[in-house]
């Protein structure tokens, strides 16, 4: 457990050092319950060292750092946002479920993306059993994607790729001519006139776009990137 604590605090150190300056932050680490330690108000510099003195004991809130995060980044000055969650998936501690969080990050504007520590030793709890697949629903309904690290020695490196990614990423943006309709349900489709230049590209996308009653009609931004695979 002690290791996976360092290989968490190194990946976080790697995701600020390929991270914009100029963009807001703030890390949360869990354990019986989430915990703001850093804000956007620090340097990159603060944040790392504050990462480097804290030490999450205790049970795993997940699923309650999860609902934090996304409570702290609606006031976010910037448009774009996005959060990256770095744990094996398991939860033993938090008031919310997982289907409660899949459908409030489905509603926000927020890309999820997770580096996946998964052990593969054979005494594992559930909860570690099925992280792999909890994270996977959550990250993949925002239009990001979860990462299982083939070794701890691999996620900082991943970090750093997704970093890079949320970065250089290409944004398509779509407004149906009929609101009304398009609130009802529907599929979209993207073609290029040139597939063979999006090979050096993957594309992602959220499954979904959600209109709020009294609100605009919410975007849907498919993102399409590039970048190594792990």
């Amino acid at each position: 457990m002690a290791n996976k604590f360092v290989t968490e605090r190194a990946a976080a150190e790697e995701f600020f050092k390929n991270a914009n300056p100029q963009d807001d932050y703030f890390v949360i680490t869990f354990a019986d319950r989430p915990r703001l330690v850093t804000s956007s108000i620090e340097s990159i510099e603060d944040m790392e060292q504050t990462l480097a003195s804290d030490t999450p004991d205790g049970h795993t809130a997940l699923l309650d750092a999860i609902y934090m995060a996304i409570a702290k980044m609606r006031d976010a000055r910037h448009q774009r946002r996005a959060l990256l969650v770095i744990s094996d998936g398991g939860d033993n501690h938090s008031r919310y479920g997982l289907r409660e969080i899949r459908r409030l990050v489905e509603e926000a504007n927020v890309e999820v993306y997770a580096v996946g520590i998964f052990d593969s030793a054979l005494f594992r709890s559930f909860e570690e059993f099925m992280g792999k697949r909890w994270l996977t629903e959550i990250t993949d309904v925002t239009g990001g994607e979860t990462v299982a690290a083939a070794g701890l020695e691999k996620v900082p490196e991943i970090a750093a790729s997704i970093s890079r990614q949320m970065r250089t990423q290409y944004v398509l943006g779509y407004r149906p001519q009929n609101r009304d309709a398009a609130a009802n349900g529907g599929r979209l489709k993207c073609r290029s006139p040139n597939p063979r230049a999006l090979r050096e590209f993957r594309p992602t996308t959220r499954k979904a776009i959600w209109r709020q009653p009294g609100r605009r009609y919410a975007d849907s931004a498919p993102s399409v990137s590039g970048g190594p695979e792990f």
